[in-house]
């Protein structure tokens, strides 16, 4: 009993310090003249007909691409019915009842995978649709599960031979401002709370996973612009993909210590363009 009080403070006094440190991010973002972003890089509107998001957990296809979802015309999110560290039963119902209810607020159409080993649905999937553009989350990333399906998808694609626009999206780690390609959907301020509104509402199984940590993100690109926010996105060639994928095997005990930088906005900015830097040299 003791030990589970201990956690408990310790969580709320992290909530706390994140709550200071986040208000004062976005402070320092909002009075910055620094451009992070070229304005003129919005991702066009012939890439966003028909999208597909690939998405390893329930909740990153909202933390990485809301507005992708909300500016498309189809949007299509494949579920890997990946859990983390929790694979229990009833975790699992859980997780697809949160993702299917931000499927009907949102109106994308859903596809939860029906084998965590073979992932053959998925490639008769993108073989039989037409999608403008497929978005993928960023393989710079500490999570297993993140470039687990950097791996499928890639094997996939190689098979399919494809040459439709492929864009990195973040979840963990963000894109690095030195990447080339960076591309962008605005957020005005009232489109940003409706981001956070709808994980709280929708990822109740995940209040421990601070969305505004994700939004002043979001917030941080977006300064020295006339927007308020902005997701972002790394337009890539199956080539560049593989290349950088590879290098991030090859990281992956350095990678692995990005999650001791997650609640910190800045520190973790810097670090992805370090660990970039690095790719390219």
């Amino acid at each position: 009993m003791a030990r589970n009080n201990l956690s408990l403070i310790k969580l709320k006094i992290r909530i706390l310090k994140n709550k200071i440190l986040w208000y004062f991010c976005e402070i320092k973002s909002k009075l910055s003249n620094k451009k992070v972003i070229d304005s003129e890089l919005i991702i066009p509107n012939s890439d966003l007909k028909n999208i597909l998001i690939l998405a390893p957990h329930a909740d990153d296809e909202w933390i990485g691409c809301s507005q992708v979802i909300s500016n498309a015309e189809e949007s299509t999110v494949y579920y890997f019915n990946f859990l983390g560290k929790n694979y229990h039963p009833e975790n699992e119902k859980t997780r697809l009842k949160e993702i299917e209810q931000v499927s009907e607020k949102t109106d994308f159409k859903l596809i939860v995978s029906t084998n965590r080993e073979n992932h053959s649905d998925l490639k008769e999937l993108i073989s039989k649709n037409n999608f403008s553009a497929i978005f993928i989350p960023f393989p710079l990333d500490w999570h297993p599960e993140h470039i687990k399906v950097n791996d499928i998808a890639i094997e996939i694609f190689k098979e399919l031979d494809l040459s439709l626009p492929l864009y990195f999206y973040h979840v963990s780690v963000p894109i690095p401002e030195s990447m080339r390609n960076c591309y962008y959907l605005p957020l005005s301020k009232k489109e940003k709370k409706n981001k956070v509104k709808i994980f709280d509402n929708c990822y109740i199984s995940q209040k421990n996973t601070p969305i505004r940590r994700f939004a002043i993100q979001n917030v941080i690109w977006a300064q020295g612009q006339s927007f308020y926010a902005a997701e972002v996105f790394a337009k890539c060639s199956l080539l560049e993909w593989e290349l950088f994928l590879n290098f991030v095997k090859e990281q992956k005990n350095e990678i692995e210590k990005s999650i001791y930088l997650i609640d910190y906005p800045f520190k973790i900015r810097e670090y992805s363009d370090k660990v970039f830097l690095k790719f390219n040299t």
